[in-house]
């Protein structure tokens, strides 16, 4: 913008998707059996059928302004995230045998008897926004200060919010289910300092925060 004021803005657009889906979709509503006396399991990947995608926007905007002694740096980072898959492990069902004999006769698993319950699809829609501001403050020729804060918040994932639903299972002052709270007092201050001693190409530098 001019020789002292400088500006730098990005924009940013990243979409990935992933999907493992049953090979023979025949199979989506048949469980995996095994028989432990003949070491024999029937079924695909019990992990199976799984799914998954993210799709983020980002806009990122900085100043950097020198006036004086000072290097003035502050901006903002904005980004929503549209996030989600579907996994529930042993979703068609895990039975168990220990013989050949009890599958036979189409009698109840005598060994392992698993199905996923419930829905295996999350999404985690959600906004975040990060912002920072820093004085980077030549005291002298040879130190300077640098201050600076950020803050950031990162709005609730859109499906952890069904964590409410499970309220009539609460056990008062033992476990309790709700809409989960989001941090919006994350704030985090920097101070730091950066010193040349008088003999040639050294600096010491030092921060907290």
């Amino acid at each position: 913008i001019s020789p002292s004021w400088v500006n730098d803005l990005r924009l940013s657009y990243l979409q990935t998707a992933e999907n493992f889906p049953l090979k023979d979709a025949s199979l989506s509503e048949f469980p995996n059996l095994t028989v432990d006396s003949l070491a024999l399991a029937i079924g695909p990947d019990p992990n199976l059928p799984q799914s998954g995608y993210v799709k983020s926007y980002q806009v990122y905007d900085a100043m950097t302004v020198v006036s004086g002694h000072h290097i003035l740096k502050f901006g903002v980072d904005w980004r929503r995230g549209l996030n989600g898959g579907s996994f529930l492990p042993r979703e068609r069902g895990d039975y168990g045998y220990t013989t050949f004999d009890l599958l036979l006769r189409d009698v109840a698993p005598d060994n392992l008897n698993i199905r996923g319950v419930g829905s295996g699809n999350f999404t985690g829609d959600n906004h975040r926004i990060f912002t920072f501001f820093q004085d980077d403050w030549k005291i002298r020729p040879n130190l300077t200060l640098n201050l600076g804060i950020r803050y950031e918040y990162q709005g609730l994932f859109r499906d952890a919010a069904l964590q409410a639903t499970a309220a009539p299972a609460n056990v008062p002052g033992v476990i309790e289910f709700g809409v989960p709270k989001t941090d919006k007092n994350n704030w985090a201050p920097r101070v730091g300092f950066a010193w040349a001693p008088n003999f040639k190409n050294s600096v010491a530098r030092f921060f907290f925060g």
